[in-house]
Protein backbone atom coordinates (compact mmCIF):
# COMPACT_ATOMS: atom_id res chain seq x y z
CA UNK A 1 0.00 0.00 0.00
CA UNK A 2 1.72 3.72 -0.98
CA UNK A 3 0.91 5.90 1.66
CA UNK A 4 -0.92 8.93 0.38
CA UNK A 5 0.39 12.72 1.45
CA UNK A 6 -2.34 15.13 1.97
CA UNK A 7 -2.02 19.11 3.42
CA UNK A 8 -2.35 19.55 6.97
CA UNK A 9 -4.77 22.24 6.53
CA UNK A 10 -7.05 19.98 4.28
CA UNK A 11 -10.66 21.23 5.04
CA UNK A 12 -12.11 24.33 5.03
CA UNK A 13 -15.03 24.53 2.71
CA UNK A 14 -15.71 21.53 0.17
CA UNK A 15 -18.24 21.22 -2.27
CA UNK A 16 -17.88 17.59 -3.14
CA UNK A 17 -19.26 14.96 -1.11
CA UNK A 18 -21.04 16.80 1.62
CA UNK A 19 -24.42 16.21 1.27
CA UNK A 20 -23.79 12.37 1.97
CA UNK A 21 -21.67 12.78 4.40
CA UNK A 22 -23.98 15.18 6.82
CA UNK A 23 -27.14 12.81 5.88
CA UNK A 24 -25.33 9.65 7.07
CA UNK A 25 -23.76 11.88 9.97
CA UNK A 26 -25.79 10.79 13.34
CA UNK A 27 -23.34 12.21 15.51
CA UNK A 28 -19.74 14.76 15.43
CA UNK A 29 -18.07 11.08 15.43
CA UNK A 30 -19.23 10.03 12.42
CA UNK A 31 -16.74 7.37 10.87
CA UNK A 32 -14.13 8.72 8.58
CA UNK A 33 -14.99 6.60 5.35
CA UNK A 34 -17.80 8.30 4.54
CA UNK A 35 -15.69 11.17 2.52
CA UNK A 36 -13.06 9.88 0.17
CA UNK A 37 -9.74 11.33 -0.43
CA UNK A 38 -10.79 11.91 -4.13
CA UNK A 39 -13.72 13.97 -2.67
CA UNK A 40 -10.93 15.99 -0.66
CA UNK A 41 -8.34 16.28 -4.06
CA UNK A 42 -11.60 16.83 -6.25
CA UNK A 43 -11.40 20.96 -4.75
CA UNK A 44 -8.15 20.67 -2.76
CA UNK A 45 -4.85 20.35 -4.35
CA UNK A 46 -2.31 19.21 -2.01
CA UNK A 47 1.57 19.26 -2.44
CA UNK A 48 3.78 16.48 -1.09
CA UNK A 49 5.23 18.41 1.28
CA UNK A 50 4.75 20.31 4.51
CA UNK A 51 1.55 17.67 5.28
CA UNK A 52 0.74 14.95 7.35
CA UNK A 53 -0.06 11.58 6.16
CA UNK A 54 -3.21 9.25 5.38
CA UNK A 55 -4.13 6.12 3.91
CA UNK A 56 -2.08 5.05 6.51
CA UNK A 57 -2.78 2.77 9.68
CA UNK A 58 -0.88 4.12 13.09
CA UNK A 59 0.88 1.92 15.05
CA UNK A 60 -0.10 3.60 18.06
CA UNK A 61 -3.37 4.02 19.80
CA UNK A 62 -5.44 7.11 18.52
CA UNK A 63 -7.82 8.84 20.97
CA UNK A 64 -11.48 8.22 20.38
CA UNK A 65 -12.05 12.02 19.40
CA UNK A 66 -9.84 11.31 16.09
CA UNK A 67 -11.94 8.10 14.38
CA UNK A 68 -9.84 6.22 11.73
CA UNK A 69 -11.93 4.07 8.87
CA UNK A 70 -13.54 0.93 9.40
CA UNK A 71 -9.71 -0.75 7.74
CA UNK A 72 -7.99 1.57 10.13
CA UNK A 73 -6.35 3.67 7.95
CA UNK A 74 -6.07 7.73 9.02
CA UNK A 75 -8.29 10.04 6.77
CA UNK A 76 -8.71 13.66 6.21
CA UNK A 77 -11.62 13.33 8.59
CA UNK A 78 -9.47 11.43 11.44
CA UNK A 79 -8.99 15.02 11.87
CA UNK A 80 -11.23 17.48 10.49
CA UNK A 81 -14.69 17.64 10.81
CA UNK A 82 -16.66 18.39 7.73
CA UNK A 83 -19.72 19.74 9.82
CA UNK A 84 -18.32 21.46 12.27
CA UNK A 85 -19.24 24.80 13.55
CA UNK A 86 -17.25 28.04 14.41
CA UNK A 87 -15.96 26.89 17.58
CA UNK A 88 -13.88 24.38 16.12
CA UNK A 89 -12.10 27.27 14.06
CA UNK A 90 -11.34 27.85 10.42
CA UNK A 91 -9.69 24.93 9.68
CA UNK A 92 -12.72 22.45 11.13
CA UNK A 93 -10.11 20.40 13.40
CA UNK A 94 -11.93 18.46 15.65
CA UNK A 95 -11.83 19.31 19.28
CA UNK A 96 -10.82 22.86 18.35
CA UNK A 97 -7.31 22.73 19.12
CA UNK A 98 -4.69 24.33 17.02
CA UNK A 99 -0.79 23.96 16.55
CA UNK A 100 1.54 22.37 18.88
CA UNK A 101 -1.16 21.38 21.07
CA UNK A 102 -3.65 19.36 18.58
CA UNK A 103 0.06 17.39 17.19
CA UNK A 104 0.71 16.32 21.13
CA UNK A 105 -2.75 14.99 21.14
CA UNK A 106 -1.40 11.82 19.20
CA UNK A 107 2.69 12.73 19.32
CA UNK A 108 3.50 13.65 22.75
CA UNK A 109 4.22 10.27 23.94
CA UNK A 110 5.58 9.42 20.84
CA UNK A 111 8.51 12.79 20.40
CA UNK A 112 12.30 11.52 21.11
CA UNK A 113 14.44 14.56 22.17
CA UNK A 114 16.48 15.77 18.74
CA UNK A 115 13.55 13.60 16.50
CA UNK A 116 12.48 15.01 13.13
CA UNK A 117 9.01 14.42 15.13
CA UNK A 118 10.22 15.92 17.57
CA UNK A 119 10.92 19.27 15.90
CA UNK A 120 7.87 19.16 13.96
CA UNK A 121 5.79 18.61 16.22
CA UNK A 122 6.93 21.04 18.60
CA UNK A 123 6.88 23.17 15.66
CA UNK A 124 2.96 22.49 14.98
CA UNK A 125 4.04 21.33 11.18
CA UNK A 126 0.94 20.16 10.39
CA UNK A 127 -1.12 22.30 11.61
CA UNK A 128 -0.12 25.74 12.59
CA UNK A 129 -1.15 27.49 15.62
CA UNK A 130 -2.08 30.82 13.34
CA UNK A 131 -4.53 30.51 10.67
CA UNK A 132 -2.44 29.97 7.03
CA UNK A 133 -4.36 32.41 4.28
CA UNK A 134 -4.52 29.76 2.11
CA UNK A 135 -5.70 25.86 2.46
CA UNK A 136 -3.25 24.74 -0.22
CA UNK A 137 -0.18 26.68 1.07
CA UNK A 138 0.35 28.47 -1.94
CA UNK A 139 0.76 31.40 0.47
CA UNK A 140 2.46 31.03 3.59
CA UNK A 141 1.90 32.41 6.64
CA UNK A 142 5.30 35.06 7.29
CA UNK A 143 4.20 33.81 11.62
CA UNK A 144 6.54 30.50 10.21
CA UNK A 145 9.56 31.96 10.19
CA UNK A 146 8.94 33.71 13.28
CA UNK A 147 8.50 30.92 14.66
CA UNK A 148 11.43 29.41 13.37
CA UNK A 149 13.91 32.22 14.49
CA UNK A 150 12.78 32.15 18.14
CA UNK A 151 15.53 28.89 18.08
CA UNK A 152 17.18 29.81 15.37
CA UNK A 153 18.76 32.87 15.73
CA UNK A 154 22.75 32.10 15.48
CA UNK A 155 22.65 31.66 19.19
CA UNK A 156 19.93 28.99 20.80
CA UNK A 157 20.20 27.15 16.93
CA UNK A 158 22.45 27.37 14.49
CA UNK A 159 21.07 30.50 11.59
CA UNK A 160 21.57 28.21 8.59
CA UNK A 161 23.65 25.69 7.34
CA UNK A 162 26.05 25.22 4.28
CA UNK A 163 27.64 22.67 2.59
CA UNK A 164 30.23 23.04 0.49
CA UNK A 165 31.31 20.05 -1.50
CA UNK A 166 29.94 20.46 -5.38
CA UNK A 167 27.22 23.07 -3.91
CA UNK A 168 27.08 27.02 -3.49
CA UNK A 169 28.94 27.82 -0.41
CA UNK A 170 28.64 29.76 2.39
CA UNK A 171 30.59 30.46 5.47
CA UNK A 172 29.86 31.17 9.30
CA UNK A 173 27.61 30.11 11.94
CA UNK A 174 25.19 32.52 11.51
CA UNK A 175 24.73 33.53 8.01
CA UNK A 176 21.29 32.09 7.01
CA UNK A 177 19.33 32.89 3.88
CA UNK A 178 17.87 36.34 4.19
CA UNK A 179 13.77 36.19 4.86
CA UNK A 180 11.48 38.75 4.67
CA UNK A 181 12.19 39.49 0.94
CA UNK A 182 9.54 40.47 -1.43
CA UNK A 183 10.35 37.65 -4.07
CA UNK A 184 8.10 39.15 -6.91
CA UNK A 185 9.64 42.61 -6.77
CA UNK A 186 13.11 41.20 -6.61
CA UNK A 187 12.52 39.33 -9.81
CA UNK A 188 11.18 42.06 -11.79
CA UNK A 189 15.02 43.65 -10.84
CA UNK A 190 17.02 40.83 -11.18
CA UNK A 191 17.15 38.74 -14.36
CA UNK A 192 18.86 36.13 -12.38
CA UNK A 193 15.82 35.26 -10.06
CA UNK A 194 13.37 32.31 -11.70
CA UNK A 195 10.05 33.91 -12.58
CA UNK A 196 7.16 33.54 -9.99
CA UNK A 197 5.44 31.12 -12.05
CA UNK A 198 8.21 28.82 -13.06
CA UNK A 199 9.62 28.26 -9.61
CA UNK A 200 8.88 24.59 -8.27
CA UNK A 201 6.04 24.32 -6.35
CA UNK A 202 7.72 22.83 -3.51
CA UNK A 203 9.64 26.07 -2.73
CA UNK A 204 6.77 28.07 -1.82
CA UNK A 205 6.64 32.15 -0.33
CA UNK A 206 5.18 33.60 3.29
CA UNK A 207 2.50 36.05 1.85
CA UNK A 208 4.48 36.87 -1.25
CA UNK A 209 8.20 36.99 0.73
CA UNK A 210 11.06 34.53 0.77
CA UNK A 211 11.17 32.72 4.50
CA UNK A 212 12.39 30.04 6.16
CA UNK A 213 9.53 27.28 4.90
CA UNK A 214 10.18 28.50 1.39
CA UNK A 215 13.20 26.58 1.73
CA UNK A 216 12.76 24.01 4.88
CA UNK A 217 9.80 21.95 5.88
CA UNK A 218 9.46 20.47 9.74
CA UNK A 219 8.44 16.86 7.80
CA UNK A 220 10.80 16.63 5.49
CA UNK A 221 12.57 13.75 5.09
CA UNK A 222 15.41 15.11 3.17
CA UNK A 223 18.83 16.29 4.69
CA UNK A 224 18.74 19.22 6.86
CA UNK A 225 14.44 19.07 6.12
CA UNK A 226 15.32 20.73 2.91
CA UNK A 227 11.82 21.15 0.82
CA UNK A 228 14.06 19.41 -2.31
CA UNK A 229 17.67 18.27 -2.28
CA UNK A 230 20.13 20.50 -2.48
CA UNK A 231 22.37 18.27 -4.16
CA UNK A 232 24.25 20.10 -6.98
CA UNK A 233 22.46 23.16 -5.79
CA UNK A 234 19.32 22.21 -6.73
CA UNK A 235 17.27 23.77 -4.00
CA UNK A 236 19.23 27.30 -4.89
CA UNK A 237 19.51 27.12 -8.51
CA UNK A 238 15.50 26.62 -8.21
CA UNK A 239 15.18 30.48 -7.62
CA UNK A 240 18.70 31.89 -8.33
CA UNK A 241 20.06 31.36 -11.82
CA UNK A 242 23.92 31.85 -12.08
Amino acid sequence: MVARVLSGVVVWTMVSGFTAVEAAASSTHHTADRLRIEDCESCHQFPQTRSHVTGVRPTFEIPAAYPLAPNGELTCLTCHEVTAGAANGSLNIRGGLQGEAFCRSCHASREEEGSRLAHAVRMGAAHRARPLESPNRLSRSPAASLDCQACHDGVIGEGGHWPTQGEIARSGRDLGHPVGIDYPNAQIRSATLTALPLLNPAVGLENGTVGCTSCHDALSRVPKQLVIDNRGSALCLACHRL
